[in-house]
C-alpha cells in the first residue's frame, strides 16, 4: 500500500462471522490443504488411497488443528470487532468536533456551562446557607387541607405551602 492509499472499508458489512461460519471456513481450509497434498502425492505416483493416508499422517492430529484454528479465528474476529468499534467512535468524535467548530458561539456556551457546572459541583460540597442546621433538602410536610393547589414535581404531586 502506498502512502496516498487508505484501506478501503466496505460500504455495508454484514454482521461479523459467527461460530458456524468459522467452523465451515476451517473445514474448507483443512480440506483444501489435504486435497492439495493428496494431489501432489498422486502426481509423484502414489495411488489415491495411499496418498490420502500418507497426507493424513503428515498432517498430524486434525482435531488439534481444528481447535487451534478456531481459537485463532475467534481472536481475529474479536480484534476486528474492537477495531470497528474504535473506528466508529473515532468517526463520531471527528464529526462532533467538526460540528462544534462550525458553531463557535454554541461551543463556547457549552464549554462555559460545563465548566461552571462541574466547578460548582466540586467546589461547593455544602451549599452556602446562613443556618446550616435549619437547611433541609426535602420540602416541609404540608397537610392536604392547608394547600391551596397542587404542584407536580418529580412525577409526584405535592402540596404547595400556603403563602403568608
Amino acid at each position: 500500500m502506498s502512502d496516498g492509499e487508505r484501506p478501503r472499508r466496505r460500504f455495508f458489512r454484514l454482521p461479523w462471522r459467527g461460530a458456524r461460519q468459522i467452523r465451515e471456513q476451517i473445514e474448507d481450509e483443512l480440506r483444501f490443504h489435504l486435497d492439495a497434498r493428496v494431489d501432489a502425492l498422486v502426481a509423484l505416483g502414489l495411488p489415491r488411497e495411499a496418498a490420502r493416508a500418507r497426507a493424513m499422517r503428515e498432517f498430524g492430529d486434525i482435531d488439534d488443528a481444528r481447535r487451534f484454528l478456531r481459537g485463532v479465528d475467534r481472536d481475529i474476529e474479536a480484534a476486528r470487532r474492537r477495531r470497528d468499534i474504535v473506528q466508529d467512535l473515532q468517526q463520531d468524535v471527528v464529526y462532533a468536533a467538526r460540528q462544534l467548530a462550525k458553531a463557535p458561539a454554541f461551543t463556547l456556551a457549552v464549554l462555559i456551562t460545563l465548566a461552571l457546572g462541574i466547578g460548582d459541583r466540586f467546589s461547593n460540597r455544602n451549599p452556602p446557607v446562613g443556618h446550616q442546621d435549619e437547611a433541609s433538602t426535602t420540602p416541609p410536610t404540608v397537610r392536604k387541607r392547608d394547600a391551596p393547589f397542587r404542584v407536580r414535581t418529580l412525577g409526584r404531586a405535592r402540596a404547595d405551602p400556603p403563602r403568608a
